[in-house]
C-alpha cells in the first residue's frame, strides 16, 4: 500500500485507473464507491463518474481511502478495488512558523494497484 501526507489545510485528487494484469485499461460496471476509513480525518468527495475523488484533509491523523468497482455485470462476481493512505500533518501555520498554504492541492497522486483480484482482473491504481 501507498501513502500521500498532506496538511489540515489541503486535499488531494486520487484518480483510479482500471487495468487488468497486463496493465489494459478496463471497463467497470456502474460507478465505482470510494470511501474513508476515518471521516474525522479525511472526508471523500467523488467526482460524478466515481473514477476520481478528493480527498478533504479534516484533522491531523491517518485514514484509508478506498474505491470499489465491480467489473463484472452480475454484483459480487469480479469486485475490484484499491486503497491509499492519507497522512494529514498539522499545517505549518498552525504550528507558529508561519508560511501555511490553506487551500493548497498536492499534485495527483496516480499510485500501483491492490495486484490481482477476481478472474484475472487486477484492482485499479489510485
Amino acid at each position: 500500500m501507498t501513502q500521500v501526507k498532506i496538511t489540515t489545510t489541503q486535499k488531494v485528487n486520487i484518480v483510479a485507473t482500471f487495468e487488468d494484469m497486463d496493465g489494459i485499461a478496463v471497463d467497470v460496471v456502474g460507478t465505482p464507491v470510494w470511501a474513508s476509513s476515518n471521516p474525522a480525518i479525511a472526508t471523500v468527495s467523488p467526482a460524478t463518474d466515481g473514477l476520481s475523488c478528493d480527498v478533504l484533509s479534516v484533522a491531523t491523523g491517518t485514514a484509508q481511502i478506498t474505491v470499489t468497482a465491480e467489473g463484472d455485470p452480475t454484483p459480487g462476481v469480479d469486485p475490484v478495488s484499491g486503497e491509499q493512505d492519507v497522512i494529514v500533518v498539522a499545517d505549518e501555520a498552525t504550528q507558529g512558523a508561519g508560511g501555511g498554504h490553506a487551500g493548497a492541492e498536492v499534485a495527483e497522486p496516480r499510485l500501483g494497484n491492490t495486484g490481482p483480484l477476481g478472474e484475472g482482473r487486477a484492482g485499479p491504481k489510485i
